[in-house]
């Protein structure tokens, strides 16, 4: 009786999760994106394939890091 008393209770209780919706997120990515491409004062440090590769990879590779006052931003 009392498995199906926590069964009814764990099951009763999945409507009342609270998450973020759709439009929330798209509305905090979209402003995100913005204030990234509203950007200009970065320091761009990019790296070949073969600077932080112990192999190569076939078709290459480069890293790029964004910096801002010696602090990594994205």
């Amino acid at each position: 009786m009392r498995l199906i008393i926590f069964i009814l209770f764990l099951t009763s209780n999945v409507a009342c999760v609270f998450s973020q919706t759709e439009k929330e997120s798209i509305d905090s990515t979209r402003s995100q994106f913005k204030w990234i491409n509203e950007q200009t004062d970065f320091t761009i440090a990019e790296l070949n394939n073969e600077d932080y590769l112990e192999h190569m990879s076939d078709n290459g590779g480069q890293l790029k890091g964004y910096f801002k006052n010696d602090t990594r931003r994205v």
